[in-house]
């Protein structure tokens, strides 16, 4: 995304849509991700299927209904 980062994203989504899950992935495999300040951890590409569903898992089980 030319001159935004998917953790500036991801800050941007939460900040807008609280509550909503977020699953950035990166597929710059030189440069390590930055952490959002949301806290949303970053995940590399490529991302295996299970991989993909363990972390989809984890984001279901810390999402709560307000």
């Amino acid at each position: 995304m030319p001159g935004l980062t998917g953790a500036v994203l991801a800050d941007q989504i939460a900040q807008r849509y609280p509550g909503l899950p977020v699953a950035p992935l990166t597929g710059n495999a030189g440069i390590p991700p930055l952490e959002p300040a949301s806290g949303v951890p970053v995940s590399r590409k490529p991302l295996g299927p299970a991989e993909l569903a363990a972390r989809l898992r984890e984001l279901a089980a810390a999402t709560t209904d307000t």
